[in-house]
C-alpha cells in the first residue's frame, strides 16, 4: 500500500458498478414484463379452449339425448339446421325436456353454429369457416347412407354430420355427432 492512499473504490469504479446494476435491473424487468404478457396470452388461450370444449360437450350431450324423450316430438332436419326435443340441464341440477334448435348462422363471410335450448339459452358451439351445412345418417350399413333432409320423422337419425369449409376452395371437414342411444 502506498503512502497516502486509502482503501476503497474510486468514483469511476462506483459509477461502473451502478451502470452495470441498472442494466441488469432493466433486463430483468423486461424479462418479467414479457413473462407476464405471455402468461396473459396463455391464460386467454386456456379460457378459449375451455369454452370451446364446454360448448362441444353441451352440443354432443344434448344431441345424444335427442332420441330419449317421452313425448311424441319429431326430429326435423335440413341442410341449414335441425330441431328436436331433448333433455336439458336445469339450474337445480336435474334435467327437463326442452325444445332444441341447432343452426348454422351466417355473419358476413363466416358461419357460426349455434345451439338454442328451450328458446332462451343460445350457445355458440362452433365458429366454422365460410360454409357449413348439416347431413343426417339414415343407415350405418355399407359405409353409411347420409341424407340432406330429415323431415318431421318420429325417430331421429343415427347421427348428425356438420360439414364445413374454411374457404369455398378448401376441402370439406365433417364433425359427426351421435344421436340417441344406439346399439
Amino acid at each position: 500500500m502506498r503512502r497516502g492512499s486509502r482503501p476503497g473504490f474510486t468514483l469511476m469504479e462506483v459509477l461502473v458498478a451502478l451502470a452495470v446494476s441498472a442494466v441488469v435491473i432493466l433486463g430483468a424487468r423486461a424479462l418479467l414484463d414479457g413473462l407476464v404478457l405471455h402468461a396473459g396470452r396463455v391464460a386467454a388461450l386456456a379460457r378459449r379452449a375451455d369454452a370451446e370444449a364446454n360448448a362441444d360437450h353441451l352440443l354432443r350431450s344434448t344431441v345424444a339425448l335427442a332420441g330419449l324423450t317421452t313425448d311424441s316430438a319429431r326430429f326435423d332436419g335440413t341442410p341449414e339446421g335441425a330441431s328436436f326435443r331433448s333433455w336439458c340441464d336445469e339450474a337445480g341440477g336435474w334435467q327437463e325436456q326442452c325444445d332444441v334448435r341447432l343452426t348454422a348462422e351466417h355473419e358476413g363471410s363466416e358461419v357460426r353454429v349455434v345451439l338454442a335450448l328451450g328458446g332462451s339459452a343460445r350457445v355458440e358451439v362452433a365458429a366454422r369457416g365460410s360454409a357449413a351445412s348439416f347431413r343426417y345418417l339414415a343407415s350405418a350399413s355399407d359405409g353409411g347412407h347420409w341424407v340432406e333432409r330429415w323431415e318431421r320423422a318420429i325417430t331421429p337419425p343415427l347421427a348428425i354430420g356438420l360439414v364445413t369449409r374454411a374457404t369455398l376452395a378448401a376441402a370439406a371437414d365433417t364433425a359427426i355427432i351421435r344421436v340417441g342411444a344406439h346399439d
